[in-house]
């Protein structure tokens, strides 16, 4: 979990590696984030659409508002379409408002998505 509040603020970007290990081409693997707002004033956040492979997809709203001490996740998909290595990223804005004696602070974390799609073996000679 990422709790982001006033004094958990990673002011110079935050990467989180998500390795999605060996899939099937034709299966998947999920893996979720989660997010709590830590601070005491409301907090947005911002989905960006994937860069990169289109074997990954993330579930959740593009933007969420999350009142103190709200939690939410976000959903990655990894579902390879061709064997081999497959990579790509996400990145998440976080907005506190208002947070006195401070003025609105933003934080972003990019999350680096990993994945290897494997052909089934058919069994056939």
């Amino acid at each position: 979990m990422l709790a982001i509040g006033a004094a958990a603020l990673c002011l110079a970007g935050c990467v989180e590696k998500l390795d999605f290990g060996t899939v099937f081409i034709g299966a998947s693997n999920t893996k979720s984030v989660f997010w709590k707002n830590t601070s005491g004033a409301p907090q947005t956040l911002t989905l960006s659409p994937i860069a990169g492979a289109s074997d990954f997809t993330v579930e959740g709203a593009s933007q969420t508002n999350l009142q103190p001490h709200e939690s939410t996740s976000i959903a990655f998909t990894f579902r390879p379409s061709a064997p081999g290595v497959r990579e790509a990223s996400c990145r998440v804005t976080a907005t506190i408002e208002n947070n006195m004696p401070f003025a609105a602070r933003t934080v972003e974390v990019e999350y680096r998505l990993r994945g290897v799609g494997l052909v089934r073996n058919s069994g056939a000679p």
